[in-house]
């Protein structure tokens, strides 16, 4: 289910990627995008309907054993929007939701990713990526390493047993396997940089197509004030004087070009 207006966006044909969705304005970083409704069904039959449709088109639910599945694939909604190996996109797990948000400005006719990060554990056969970020990895699955940090548990693992543990303030009906999870009462108007139940923050990535914001600094600012600086401005920070481009922050890492 879409949560942007109908008419900020449009679906388009991307290829070898199928459909895509990308942005008729300009989207502020923590602007609500959508929440992936849909059927709850066990991953054994999640991956027959799979293979029958040639594409990966599922959501985890709160636990490891059940996923959402879309009410209609040829439907224009939440599932197609395309994985990025350097996402404009991500999302957060409100009450069982997965809710889809802005990780920072999004600029008018690009399109709108998330980073599958499909779990190498349990790799079903090959997921090329066909992004084209400079930093691809060729792959839908996470990095093996990025994978051991989070302790080879799924986020939606990692986030129930925090609520279980809190008590039943943050209880939240689970749809059982059959159901349609329905949306929920009320969404957030907009989600802030935050830090992920396993200690980590989402990596981010500036746009590749827009134009650089430069500063005359002659010192690079702290990685808190350029994550800020890139968050909020969607762009790659270039400092002259350092004869320095910032392109973006994975894994605690900055990352740049001279």
């Amino acid at each position: 289910m879409f949560l942007l207006n109908s008419s900020d966006f449009q679906i388009k044909s991307v290829g070898r990627k199928g459909r895509g969705v990308f942005v008729k304005k300009e989207i502020a970083a923590g602007t609500i995008i959508g929440d992936y409704l849909g059927y709850i069904l066990s991953n054994e039959e999640v991956a027959r309907r799979e293979k029958i449709a040639q594409g990966y088109y599922s959501f985890e639910y709160v636990n490891h054993d059940t996923s959402i599945w879309p009410p209609d694939l040829k439907a224009e909604d939440v599932h197609l929007i395309n994985h990025s190996c350097s996402p404009n996109c991500s999302t957060i797990d409100i009450d069982g939701h997965n809710v889809f948000y802005a990780l920072r400005h999004i600029f008018a006719g690009e399109e709108l990713n998330i980073d599958y990060e499909f779990d190498p554990e349990y790799n079903s056969g090959p997921a090329p990526c066909f992004c084209d970020s400079p930093f691809c990895r060729g792959t839908m699955y996470a990095r093996a390493e990025k994978n051991q940090v989070a302790v080879k548990k799924s986020k939606a693992k990692v986030r129930l047993a925090l609520h279980q543990k809190q008590g039943a303030k943050h209880k939240f009906p689970v749809a059982r396997v059959g159901e349609i999870l329905p949306p929920l009462a009320k969404y957030p108007t907009k989600i802030g940089d935050f830090t992920m139940a396993n200690g980590r923050q989402n990596d981010i990535f500036a746009s590749f197509s827009t134009k650089p914001l430069a500063s005359q600094e002659s010192s690079l600012p702290t990685m808190l004030e350029l994550r800020r600086r890139l968050r909020r401005s969607g762009r790659q920070l270039y400092f002259p004087k350092l004869k320095l481009t910032i392109l973006g922050l994975a894994d605690g890492h900055l990352l740049a070009k001279r």
